[in-house]
């Protein structure tokens, strides 16, 4: 829980200001009781007017005070929680940016959803609850006994009684709710999570009519977790009508005992009469307490999977960037450098990459090739930093890259992701993303390159063309050549285009390529591809087999020395050549 009350820490200005003014707010609620006992006992029974008149008065005072201190009260407890949602929200947003494909993976998209909205304000309306009911429970419900006491003390011995009565009804109940949140928070998590990959994958849902299947998965999901948010449900009815019970029984107790007293003369009606109130103004705390504390397993679950999220292990980091490196972070990147690199992605068995080693250069086109599995995303992934080498070194003109910050690094490469993703909105904001100071002219160029002219020049099309998010409204190729183009907006040392044009047919394929080299003439241009239509022509050919370079060398080169490269032709030309 440390990263929470971190964040709560930001806010403990707030905070100390709403505990002081329901210390305040307490302290009136107990003062107005014992004034009107003043009132009764010592105005209505004497029948002394002056006297009533002159604690009428401060009792109006000290009402009118206390609705203030009551506002102040809620005011800062508003601010307190909301401004400790509002730090956890983007505290959670800035995690979730810095941790690794693999982690936001594990935890699982539709979770971090949950946890970036439910989870917090499960965690809000407790501390808004906190607030409001547990700093001033303490303080009317001694303060309360004590006033009690002083003025009769075999009424205060009932109100004692009732304390591990409460107490008792508030453990079981949270020990009985506890495991019950967890799992409707899970439940909650895959309710979400299906809804979003049915929402996703709705035109194979279409294409395949699994409509009627798929509604009766999430039917099934959230059968269950309304069974189990109705279980919570009956579980917490249990806690009005018992407490409501007590408190009317203690009430109807003190009552009649103090009939039986004032009619001995053993008790003043005003003593009675303020001994109700203090009461029932302490069996009201109690049951709102007693409704806190079942609050607490909830909000605890919420607050562990936040923690979950906070102390999860974040992307490489800028720990090792020396300040000297970064003083040549102006000049331009002339090489890209693998030395012995191994990787193995955390609990894999096997490495990914193995002691490999090979040069990228600028002004040069080079081509990685190899098996699926064979590790060539992970290379581009390893370029950019989005993890680090096991063993071994990535050298950037002779720095190892962890010695560069990220930004720094990032700002030398321009990258086509091998899953292309578009951002919702207009294409001129779309491409924008690659370089926000790209002029007009820079992104015509740049869609021309990347052959996707039609979306400034077909009929009511242009830089203004609206794109749906994630590119819904986009065939994969045009995915392929906006994300191809954004790349190339942002003119940078080093272009690394990962398997970007897979879904591009054979003549878009090779027009884009000759277009690419005149673009990129004073640039590398690194090319992942199972292609060897797409990878022949390049100035160096790297050939990756199991984790580990086969060969490297031109295109004739490679079919003369290299046995996995000449099999990926074999078999490309024997499929292609089949009817």
């Amino acid at each position: 829980m440390k990263t929470l009350i971190n964040q709560l820490m930001k806010v403990r200005l707030w905070l100390l200001i709403a505990v002081f003014w329901s210390v305040i707010n307490a302290a009136g609620d107990i003062i107005l009781p014992y004034l009107m006992k003043e009132i009764v006992d010592g105005g209505v029974v004497t029948g002394n007017m002056a006297y009533i008149s002159r604690m009428a008065l401060i009792m109006l005072g000290v009402a009118l005070v206390n609705a203030v201190v009551r506002y102040a009260k809620n005011y800062f407890t508003i601010r307190t929680a909301q401004g400790y949602a509002k730090n956890m929200r983007i505290a959670i947003f800035k995690k979730v940016m810095d941790l690794m494909p693999r982690d936001v993976e594990r935890l699982g998209q539709a979770s971090l959803i949950t946890r970036t909205t439910n989870d917090i304000m499960q965690v809000q309306t407790t501390l808004d609850m906190a607030l409001r009911v547990m700093i001033r429970f303490p303080v009317n419900c001694l303060g309360g006994i004590v006033m009690v006491f002083l003025m009769d003390v075999k009424i205060a011995l009932i109100l004692l009684a009732i304390v591990p009565v409460t107490a008792v009804l508030s453990i079981v109940l949270v020990k009985k709710t506890v495991p019950m949140f967890d799992s409707a928070q899970k439940l909650l998590d895959g309710f979400n999570k299906a809804i979003r990959t049915k929402l996703s994958g709705i035109r194979i849902v279409h294409a395949f009519n699994k409509i009627g299947a798929e509604e009766r998965k999430v039917d099934g999901i959230n059968r269950e977790l309304s069974d189990t948010n109705a279980k919570v449900d009956r579980t917490m009815a249990i806690l009005n009508p018992t407490s409501t019970f007590i408190m009317s029984m203690t009430v109807i107790g003190i009552v009649l005992y103090g009939i039986v007293r004032i009619r001995d003369n053993t008790l003043m009606l005003g003593t009675l009469m303020a001994s109700i109130q203090y009461a029932t103004q302490i069996l009201i705390f109690a049951v709102q307490s007693t409704m806190f504390f079942a609050r607490i397993p909830k909000a605890a679950v919420s607050a562990r999977r936040l923690e979950e999220v906070m102390i999860s292990k974040p992307r490489p980091t800028d720990a090792g960037a020396s300040a000297g490196v970064q003083k040549g972070k102006d000049s331009p990147l002339s090489e890209i450098r693998f030395e012995n690199v191994t990787f193995r992605y955390p609990g894999a068995e096997k490495a990914v990459l193995e002691d490999v080693s090979f040069c990228l250069r600028r002004g040069e086109v080079s081509a990685i090739i190899g098996p699926t599995g064979s590790g060539k995303t992970t290379i581009i992934n390893l370029i950019e930093r989005f993890c680090d080498v096991n063993g071994g070194r990535i050298t950037f003109d002779g720095t190892d890259i962890r010695e560069i910050k990220q930004n720094d690094l990032r700002e030398k490469l321009s990258l086509s992701p091998q899953r292309p993703y578009v951002f919702g909105g207009p294409l001129r904001a779309v491409l924008q993303d690659g370089n926000p100071n790209a002029s007009e002219k820079d992104m015509l160029t740049a869609l021309k390159v990347a052959q996707a002219a039609e979306f400034v020049f077909a009929p009511g099309s242009g830089l203004d063309t609206v794109l749906s998010q994630g590119g819904s409204n986009l065939s994969g190729g045009q995915k392929q050549r906006i994300s191809i183009a954004r790349a190339l907006v942002r003119r940078s040392d080093f272009y690394l285009f990962d398997d970007s044009f897979s879904a591009l047919d054979f003549k878009t394929d090779a027009a884009l390529r000759s277009a690419l080299r005149a673009y990129t003439k004073d640039a590398g241009v690194v090319i992942v591809s199972e292609r060897i239509g797409t990878v022949k022509d390049s100035d160096q050919i790297i050939v990756l087999d199991q984790g580990k370079v086969a060969g490297a060398g031109r295109h004739e080169a490679l079919l003369e020395h290299c046995a996995v490269y000449r099999e990926i032709v074999r078999s490309q030309l024997t499929t292609e050549a089949e009817p």
